[in-house]
């Protein structure tokens, strides 16, 4: 009897044992990389909400989500429930709502150095890694040393010229100052108005989604999907938590579980905010769709988004000027210029995809961006091509078809651009 109970109880070991193997070689499959406990309950707390943008971030944890947002009066619209980062020299202005009387970017202090971030969402990343190494190299010069460095980030995901433009206005008439303005832009203003404002007869000026975001005034359909989105958002956040405090989280099978379920999730998150994206009432109007854009082709249309872009920029400078902020114009690096990384067969399936909403606009609007840009630097206007910075660099950086790139990067980037603030720049 003692013998048949021992038999049952190592077949049984083996069976969890056989079940646990498979599901570590299935999690490879997955991940492509081995089962990590550490890393799993790190990426877990992210999704729970749990880490902020900057730490995940930092530890290259790619969270893509759906982008809920609010109408704000003034620069297009602010995220939903934005999570406000703490212990850190990086103030998001949208989480602060523009107006903290005790931050650093309202009281002059010699001993600080205050550089503001402008530009969408490789710009608001770059606040996290980014400028960490660019702090680092600028207090090794003479002018920083010994400072304190704050980053004012003043970009939001999705934002577009003259969104920038009007966030530092807006942030100047509320009395917040710079010593440091970074405009860290171009893909989002060539490649988002034909795949999103521009299927849906919106003024390519107006913010992304522009019909979606207004529309619930008159439409309610588009109230709908974002509830869906922000539920979505929720349950997926919530099965995270319940994962990494479980009892049962020391169980590979446990964790494959909630890695399926929370693709799952994610995939519906992403297909709710593709449909709020491209959602379109039911009759044109003013509040939804702005005044009638017409073109005579293709290549006016991009003309004209470039030249928007321009004239932006060199109106924040015209304001930095005036306000005595250094002013300083990046256009980001994007995998579809070509020659502009070298990419494993690996980085080019997760960072190119010809069929990829943005790839058009990208690939029609960056050669105009860098001949823009050109054009920026005869007015004397402080602007550099970020676009070969990566040139000579083999490790994968990107983390998707569109345009992000990992802490990375991130870094490579950051030391780029305080070489061009610093004397002994060669530009």
């Amino acid at each position: 009897m003692k013998r048949r109970y021992l038999f049952r109880g190592i077949l049984l070991l083996f069976v969890l044992f056989l079940i646990e193997a498979t599901s570590f070689a299935l999690f490879w499959a997955l991940d492509s990389k081995p089962f990590s406990y550490s890393r799993l309950r790190k990426e877990q707390r992210a999704v729970a909400g749990d880490m902020t943008a900057e730490e995940a971030s930092a530890l290259r944890i790619n969270l893509p989500t759906a982008d809920v947002r609010f109408a704000h009066p003034y620069i297009g619209y602010i995220p939903v429930n934005p999570k406000v980062e703490k212990n850190t020299n990086v103030y998001r202005i949208y989480e602060q709502r523009f107006f903290d009387p005790d931050a650093p970017y309202y009281r002059p202090d010699p001993d600080t150095v205050v550089i503001g971030v402008t530009g969408g969402s490789v710009a608001a990343g770059f606040c996290g890694s980014g400028s960490k190494a660019l702090e680092k190299a600028l207090q090794e010069e003479n002018r920083f040393t010994g400072k304190k460095i704050v980053i004012v980030s003043l970009a939001i995901g999705g934002f577009k010229q003259p969104q920038a433009l009007l966030a530092l206005n807006y942030f100047l008439a509320l009395g917040g100052r710079l010593d440091i303005l970074l405009n860290i832009d171009g893909f989002n203003e060539v490649a988002l108005h034909e795949a999103e404002n521009g299927r849906l007869d919106v003024f390519p000026i107006y913010p992304r989604s522009w019909s979606a975001l207004v529309v619930g005034t008159a439409d309610t359909r588009s109230e709908q999907l974002v509830g869906e989105i922000v539920y979505l958002r929720s349950k997926r956040g919530d099965h995270a938590r319940v994962t990494a405090e479980s009892s049962l989280g020391m169980s590979i099978t446990y964790n494959l579980f909630w890695r399926l379920k929370d693709r799952r999730l994610l995939q519906k998150t992403y297909e709710a905010d593709q449909r709020l994206r491209s959602f379109k009432p039911f009759e044109r109007s003013m509040l939804t769709q702005g005044p009638e854009f017409k073109m005579k082709n293709e290549e006016d249309t991009y003309d004209y988004l470039v030249s928007v872009w321009m004239r932006c920029s060199i109106q924040l400078h015209r304001i930095c000027q005036v306000n005595k902020i250094d002013y300083y114009h990046y256009l980001q690096p994007n995998q579809y210029v070509e020659g502009s990384k070298p990419m494993s067969e690996a980085e080019k399936k997760i960072a190119i995809n010809p069929s990829h909403p943005y790839y058009p606009g990208a690939v029609k609007g960056y050669p105009r961006l860098i001949e823009g840009g050109k054009k920026l630097r005869e007015q004397r206007i402080p602007f550099f091509d970020l676009t070969p910075i990566f040139s000579q660099v083999t490790e994968s950086l990107y983390v998707d078809a569109g345009c992000h790139f990992n802490a990375k990067g991130q870094e490579i980037m950051g030391r780029e651009i305080a070489r061009t603030i610093l004397p002994t720049s060669d530009e």
